[in-house]
């Protein structure tokens, strides 16, 4: 959890707008705000398990997001993992807009998604984000865990962004907590750090469902930014 971004980059996946969509019928199924806290919390390995996935905290958001996401989005097949952040695409990789491959953005918004933001606005006008905590090293004073970054933050009056992984978040509670208030902002970077395009439907419902609700157990606030593992969508 060491590495800062000094450019905005809006990665919207249609998964994701499904939960924030508006102005659907009454037909459609009902999301639950705040997430329920499921039976049980899975393991950080990926991708979550499919006993996970019939949790209702999953399988209600799954059927919300089946009612609001078009079919052929739902339809696009799943990409292969290889390891860490490389995944093969099995689908039209242009034609999806897939950003680690050639950075592509979206420069036309639509009905599912607004335009990708991938420049700053103005000089100095940028947003300091930190990945994949929280993580809290007590034995090593090597200058990489949460707490010593939030206190290099307060040293320099910032405040950032901290994407946080859920099993993390899971393991840290008391320091989610802190980074919370110290006034930072909270957002989900799924629950196991897997490349998305590389799950299926259900599992990326799961992989924010999970991280959403324990950012929720924790803080008592829900969060409302995402950002994909390794910019994969």
């Amino acid at each position: 959890m060491t590495h800062t971004h000094t450019h905005t980059h809006t990665l919207v996946v249609a998964f994701v707008v499904a939960f924030v969509a508006v102005g659907v019928s009454a037909q459609t199924p009902v999301l639950n705000v705040p997430p329920p806290t499921p039976a049980a919390w899975p393991d950080g390995k990926g991708p979550i398990a499919d006993n996970f996935l019939q949790d209702k905290l999953v399988t209600d958001a799954w059927a919300y997001v089946q009612s609001v996401v078009p079919a052929e989005v739902l339809n696009i097949a799943p990409s292969t993992a290889q390891g860490g952040a490389t995944t093969k695409y099995n689908a039209d990789a242009a034609a999806n807009c897939y950003w680690p491959s050639g950075l592509c953005t979206r420069t036309n918004g639509t009905t599912y998604y607004q335009a990708d933001i991938s420049t700053c606005p103005g000089a100095n006008q940028w947003g300091l984000t930190y990945d994949d905590g929280p993580t809290v090293v007590d034995a090593i004073d090597n200058g990489n865990d949460t707490p010593d970054i939030r206190a290099g933050l307060k040293t320099a009056g910032l405040k950032a962004t901290f994407f946080v992984v859920g099993n993390q978040a899971l393991s840290f509670g008391d320091e989610l907590v802190n980074v919370e208030k110290d006034g930072n902002e909270i957002g989900v970077h799924t629950w196991t750090h897997s490349p998305l395009t590389s799950l299926t439907n259900q599992q990326i419902v799961g992989e924010i469902k999970y991280t959403e609700s324990i950012i929720y157990q924790r803080i008592q606030k829900l969060p409302t930014l995402f950002r994909p593992p390794y910019g994969d969508v």
